[in-house]
């Protein structure tokens, strides 16, 4: 969350208690709706070692901390969603991991750790069942906000950022937070 505040282009943010790496405000690697897991713990861990120097799992409070302090920058807007793993959250769906998954397998990495090691550890966090998709969300709401804050040419499929606010605000899965 240090330095977010430098930053002041329009920033629209997404998170869950569910994401595995970098949840709203929880640790990481704490269950996501399958029970507590201590590989998905050392797993985090060990990326908040070694990527970040960082001991601190809830990243120094997590996406609610870099939000208050991105609205110190200028517009900020967190969509805080009741579902969705760290892949979701960046609208990437389970066939795409499934693909990562091999890819890793195939680069050796699997040999070691196993096809399942990305969904167990990243996962889509998401529950199948259900018609709400996390990523197919994340992808209509982030390309609607670029379209509108870099005035790319509009179409009838773009909206302006009131309407992107209004549709988020009535969707049931998602909390809207405006700075």
């Amino acid at each position: 969350s240090i330095g977010v505040s430098d930053i002041t282009a329009p920033m629209l943010i997404f998170c869950s208690d569910f994401d595995q790496i970098c949840p709203c405000s929880s640790t990481a690697g704490n269950p996501s709706g399958f029970g507590p897991n201590p590989i998905k713990a050392i797993y985090a861990f060990g990326v908040a070692m070694l990527a970040f120097d960082t001991t601190d799992l809830t990243w120094h409070g997590g996406v609610d901390a870099i939000f208050e302090e991105a609205k110190n920058g200028g517009d900020a807007i967190l969509f805080q969603y009741d579902e969705g793993g760290h892949m979701s959250l960046g609208a990437i769906d389970s066939s795409q991991l499934e693909e990562m998954g091999e890819d890793s397998y195939r680069s050796g990495l699997g040999n070691i750790f196993g096809l399942s090691l990305l969904d167990m550890v990243l996962g889509t966090g998401g529950k199948e069942s259900r018609q709400f998709s996390v990523v197919e969300s994340v992808r209509y709401y982030a390309t609607n906000f670029l379209h509108a804050n870099l005035n790319i040419p509009k179409s009838q499929a773009i909206i302006s950022i009131d309407q992107l606010l209004n549709e988020a605000i009535a969707d049931p899965h998602i909390t809207v937070k405006v700075s």
